[in-house]
């Protein structure tokens, strides 16, 4: 923190008013702040610190001719002090801040939206400016944590549906079963033919599968066209490999920029020169720790939980569409329960089993694997490479190799985070 502009603040009458006032009433069964907690569901410790970050937004808009906008945190302190009218009105704005302090909240549309959101960014300018620190990032999100693109229509992007013309490729196995053993119901081959007709459908299965995750990614291509632009190197990092990407992002930027320092025992020295890497979301999160301190990097690692939290909540809705589409599931249930009717059969009839058991896990596992290295992060890596992250904000090779090779793309480069 900068000693001149804490000076200023502390000194200021104004500034000791607010801290001198108790939100607690002496006696009360219920204090107001164990009902802020109750009611928010906040741990005690994270109670504290947000009634103190409320008290520096009323610090601020008092001292701010515009006045200044709450997070969606401090804005619940807030809702509950004007709860507490006697409080709030006659002793907290008469006597400790002698003057009065409306609740305007938003009266919807575009133009508010965008009126709101101007006045948030500059109060947390002018939060820095006055406390001359960075406003805690769990308390005060930085609007750069925004939604995704408003015309991105991820749900309906993965909701096309493919060529139902590769679903003609189930004839096949009848058509053969039918052209060399004269039959078409499976169930009245005999026990060679059927094996050979499930190996033919096992195949066929797994192509349509493979067509169908193609088509999946296909859809996910398109939905990253759109989203790119709007990303940043930590995102992508996310989106290319989860949370352990996104971790391993944040750390090798703050070593790269001298944020840390690695020491020879394998623990790291978190520098003054953090101020450096603003943009990276971990800044703002290891703030409390003392500056020329030695770390263990797990230590580090603990306060990218909230940033990591932000990144997956903000992306979860296109993760979710994409892993839930029944139609990569449907054909090899099906082929399953087609299997395992064919071997109750077998049982009833005291037949020999054995060899479409084999084939059944054999093709199962097949499948699975293809479905499997199609998940969300898998899929989103391999287009990422296709296209080279086109329109990103991603531009220099370390964090291209962190996203797509994560630490293994380290290798040369910071060898000791592996």
């Amino acid at each position: 923190m900068n000693e001149t502009t804490r000076r200023v603040y502390l000194a200021d009458p104004l500034w000791q008013r607010i801290q001198a006032h108790d939100f607690d009433e002496p006696g009360a069964e219920m204090p107001f702040s164990v009902k802020l907690s109750l009611e928010q569901n906040w741990s005690n410790f994270f109670t504290v610190r947000a009634i103190e970050e409320y008290r520096r937004f009323i610090y601020l808009c008092c001292i701010n001719t515009n006045g200044a906008s709450p997070s969606k945190v401090v804005d619940e302190v807030w809702h509950m002090h004007l709860t507490y009218t006697i409080d709030y009105w006659q002793r907290f704005c008469k006597i400790t801040l002698e003057r009065d302090v409306h609740h305007y909240p938003s009266a919807g549309g575009d133009t508010q939206k965008a009126k709101f959101d101007k006045l948030y960014d500059d109060t947390l300018e002018l939060y820095e400016a006055v406390f001359g620190e960075q406003p805690p990032g769990d308390i005060w999100p930085a609007k750069s944590e925004s939604p995704l693109p408003a015309d991105l229509d991820y749900e309906n992007i993965m909701a096309k549906e493919g060529k139902y013309t590769k679903y003609l490729l189930l004839l096949v196995p009848i058509l053969a079963i039918g052209l060399l053993f004269n039959q078409v119901n499976p169930y009245r081959l005999t026990g060679p033919h059927f094996l050979f007709f499930y190996l033919l459908l096992a195949a066929t299965t797994l192509l349509i599968t493979y067509i169908t995750t193609r088509e999946k990614n296909v859809n996910l291509k398109e939905i990253l066209a759109k989203l790119t632009p709007f990303t940043n190197r930590f995102e992508l990092a996310y989106l290319a490999g989860g949370k352990d990407r996104f971790v391993l992002m944040c750390v090798c930027d703050l070593i790269q920029r001298g944020c840390l320092t690695h020491t020879e025992n394998g623990n790291y020295i978190l520098s003054e020169s953090y101020k450096s890497a603003k943009d990276n979301p971990a800044v703002k999160y290891i703030l409390p720790l003392e500056r020329n301190e030695v770390y263990r990097l797990t230590q580090i690692e603990r306060f990218l939980i909230i940033p990591c939290k932000r990144v997956a909540d903000k992306y979860e809705p296109i993760k979710n569409a994409f892993e839930t589409k029944k139609e990569l599931y449907m054909l090899p249930i099906f082929t399953v329960l087609l299997g395992l009717a064919r071997i109750f059969q077998g049982g009833y009839n005291d037949r020999p089993v054995g060899l479409l058991v084999v084939e059944m896990l054999f093709s199962g596992l097949l499948v699975a694997l293809l479905i499997g290295d199609n998940n969300f992060f898998n899929s989103i890596r391999r287009v990422l490479k296709r296209e080279e992250v086109s329109g990103s904000t991603v531009i220099d090779d370390s964090s291209l190799n962190i996203v797509f090779a994560g630490a293994y793309g380290l290798t040369g480069i910071i060898p000791f985070i592996l």
